[in-house]
């Protein structure tokens, strides 16, 4: 039995290849001919003759699409004693636009031969966007606090995600507008509601949107790119037909990814008013308040004061001017470093700008501050307001001037107090009885070191020299055999620029080049490279989230026009690229 169970590996791993070959063919599916823009659309390449390729299929006619790969899996098959083989190559495609779409053909180069597939038509029509409508069990929604604005007024734009399926790895993509920023609020939240009768978990995103320019602005559709976990189908009455597995561990094999859009929103901004504007104006709109406090309220000529003034409100914070004390007679001011502090809420953003200044009065009697003002827009009420704090007033004593401290006190002052303490010779009171020895040979003894004091100190140290040439030989060891490893690491990212010196690599030069710097900066082997791999690396070696996140559009860049037959083309945005790479480099662990 174990001869033919044997015989039977043999053929088909050793013999198989070779017949199969012969009957090389490929084909392309689509799990459906028609989806919306909200759908997440499965193609499958079957090669058919294989066991294995050495390099992933080109796909034609993806460029209004968002492909990502969904993996590679080997089948095979023994049918009336014939067997077969094929490698499947998974992609998920993520339209970008409606219309009707020729997807293929999908090539594929084996042992120098070429084999194409046949094509196939998809047709893309735009989701369901009615607030009313059954929205099925994942879609997204976006919504602005305020839809007319002035310019540097915010609104609070607010992304929810709706879901009745379980999702990981979400990511967002805002709006891209040249005259809008975005400025996310707090940390993102997650809670539970009822949508026409219907319970969804929601994932909420708040964002604090600012725009510079008058006029109407467009914000596109926000995206949500994440992948929804599929369960499993189980045998009834098996070991795992209990609730104690009913997790996403034992309930979900896998995933598929999925994106979903909003609905584009439009944004009014107004002029601000030229009426009643303060001619100390510096572009400050919102709800401010100005306050200021002096401390002491008295002291002596000469001595100093801190006057602490704190503007503070929600709106364009970064616009919060620094405020001017005028110059005060008979008196010295010492301007500190004004310090902003921003904070955010679900309301927006936040501030308090706090400024001091030291003022050392010079001769005695009331210090009358000046008030001080803040002029802003107040977008509520539409007009501008101009807000006045009042300082206290100074009162001074009569001190020493600035002059007086600076003069040496005469002998015979009048003023016995304020003469300086006199600094007295230091004087010799006597010496210690027992000598000083300023050197350590004072306290050897008399004589030469006896030979067996040599030959004590030959063995105490015999066995430590021994084992520091034993920890040396082992250590060299381990560096040899550690070397070229090392030596790769660090020159992992030099060698990187030296491959891209240039800007001439493709897309495909590129990812190889990419997947060359990870092998030898973590000591790797790896033989292709896609975004799950790179991500899963950055993320155990220590790179921040951020970086990978920002990393992400640039990498899944090259994969598009790797798969859409673009390889050679020179890749898009090489520069950024590079520097995304330097910036991992220095992140990595």
């Amino acid at each position: 039995m174990k001869r033919l169970f044997t015989s039977i590996l043999l053929f088909l791993f050793i013999g198989m290849p070779g017949a199969a070959r012969a009957q090389v063919s490929v084909d392309l599916k689509l799990d459906r001919s028609e989806a919306t823009t909200a759908d997440s659309v499965r193609l499958v390449v079957s090669v058919s003759g294989v066991r294995n390729a050495q390099s992933p299929p080109v796909l034609k006619g993806l460029e209004n699409f968002r492909v990502t790969p969904g993996g590679t899996a080997s089948r095979m098959e023994i049918v009336n004693g014939k067997v077969s083989a094929g490698v499947d190559f998974t992609f998920y495609l993520q339209p970008q636009k409606t219309g009707s779409f020729q997807i293929g053909p999908a090539e594929i180069t084996i042992e120098g031969q070429r084999y194409q597939s046949r094509l196939a038509t998809l047709s893309v029509v735009t989701a369901a966007g009615s607030a009313g409508a059954a929205r099925g069990e994942l879609f997204l929604t976006a919504e602005l606090s305020a839809h007319e604005v002035y310019p540097e007024e915010q609104t609070v734009y607010t992304v929810k995600l709706y879901r009745r399926v379980k999702v990981r790895d979400i990511s967002i993509s805002l709006p891209e507008n040249d005259h809008l920023v975005f400025k996310q609020l707090a940390k993102a939240r997650e809670y539970e509601t009822v949508h026409n009768g219907q319970r969804y978990q929601v994932l909420e995103v708040r964002y604090a949107v600012v725009s510079h320019v008058a006029g109407t602005h467009v914000l596109d559709p926000s995206r949500m790119t994440m992948t929804v976990l599929e369960a499993n189908r189980r045998r009834q009455g098996g070991i795992f037909d209990n609730p104690l597995f009913d997790d996403s561990f034992f309930s979900f094999s896998g995933g598929r990814p999925a994106t979903v859009a909003s609905e584009p929103i439009k944004l009014k901004v107004a002029d601000l008013p030229d009426a009643g504007k303060p001619a100390d104006f510096s572009g400050l709109v919102g709800q401010f308040t100005i306050k200021s406090d002096l401390q002491p309220l008295s002291v002596k000529a000469g001595e100093s004061a801190t006057l602490t003034v704190q503007v503070a409100g929600q709106g364009n914070v970064q616009r919060i001017p620094d405020i001017k004390l005028p110059d005060l007679e008979h008196a010295r001011i010492y301007a500190d470093q004004p310090v902003l502090e921003v904070s955010q809420d679900i309301g927006g953003l936040k501030g308090v700008k706090t400024m001091k200044w030291a003022l050392v009065p010079e001769r005695a009697g009331d210090l009358v501050l000046p008030p001080l003002t803040l002029s802003y827009f107040d977008p509520e009420a539409r007009r501008y307001r101009t807000e006045k704090a009042i300082p206290p007033s100074l009162k001074v004593l009569p001190g020493r001037s600035a002059a007086a401290r600076s003069t040496p006190v005469q002998t015979g002052t009048k003023d016995p107090d304020s003469a300086p303490p006199v600094k007295e010779e230091v004087k010799e009171l006597g010496r210690d009885i027992l000598p000083v020895h300023t050197s350590a040979r004072d306290l050897m003894a008399p004589g030469r070191l006896m030979p067996e004091v040599w030959v004590s100190c030959l063995l105490v140290l015999a066995p430590l020299c021994f084992y520091l040439m034993v920890f040396y030989a082992v250590r060299t060891r381990e560096k040899t055999e550690q070397s070229r490893a090392t030596l790769a690491a660090r020159r992992a990212l030099k060698n990187f620029m030296k491959n891209c010196h240039g800007g001439h690599l493709g897309a495909d030069g590129l990812i190889d080049a990419i997947r060359i710097y990870l092998n030898d900066r973590c000591t790797l082997s790896l033989g292709a490279l896609t975004w799950e791999e790179v991500c899963r690396i950055l993320k155990t070696r220590g790179v921040r989230p951020e970086t990978i996140e920002t990393l992400r559009p640039a990498f899944q860049a090259l994969e598009m026009a790797v798969y859409g037959g673009r390889g050679n083309e020179p890749a898009p945005d090489e520069a950024s690229l590079i520097q995304l790479i330097r910036q991992v480099d220095r992140e990595l662990k």
